[in-house]
């Protein structure tokens, strides 16, 4: 009996080793993507154009995102107007928020500021001028984020708007200052 007992503990303890030597593993990759950083540089800032200083009245110039100029005020050759374009470029695979984080109510200079409004702008990709390529969410002034995007690509933005001269506005140039800032999501 006793060797019985010996031998049922010799197998007992052989059967546990065996159950334990069964260990499973398994193998995690480790990855980082390096991605270029956002550059957002101006390609063509918005210019109304020369306007004829009003007299008697206020006038308005609207420059729209295909540089058409309308509006009241008389153009007065020598500056052709012209919508603004950002041009961001961003690395593969990457996902980004665009935002105006400065956006001019006013242009200064000679005289009292001349107003803006009314602006407009686009998303595009590949397009410096917005009428080719492929349009992307953008919503106007207001932060945006484009997700769809996920090979390197160059964004451009388009914006437009309107300025308002007044009756007694000064001739001289008038400037102010829009600031896109991208980011990635």
């Amino acid at each position: 009996m006793k060797t019985t007992m010996k031998l049922f503990a010799a197998i007992t303890i052989m059967l546990g080793f065996s159950m334990m030597s069964k260990a499973q593993t398994a193998d995690m990759t480790a990855t980082a993507a390096v991605v270029n950083a956002l550059a957002v540089t101006v390609t063509q800032p918005l210019n109304f154009g020369n306007i004829l200083k009003p007299s008697g009245s206020s006038v308005t110039r609207i420059v729209a995102l295909d540089d058409q100029a309308t509006g009241s005020a008389t153009a007065v050759a020598g500056v052709t107007p012209k919508h603004g374009i950002f041009k961001i470029v961003k690395g593969a695979n990457t996902n980004l928020s665009v935002t105006y984080t400065a956006i001019a109510g006013t242009l200064t200079g000679a005289g009292a500021p001349m107003a803006m409004s009314g602006y407009v702008s686009k998303c595009n990709i590949n397009s410096t001028d917005g009428s080719t390529g492929v349009d992307v969410s953008c919503v106007a002034l207001a932060p945006t984020s484009i997700t769809t995007l996920t090979a390197a690509t160059d964004i451009y933005v388009h914006i437009g708007g309107t300025v308002t001269a007044a009756d007694a506005q000064l001739a001289g140039v008038y400037t102010g200052t829009i600031t896109l800032q991208a980011t990635y999501n």
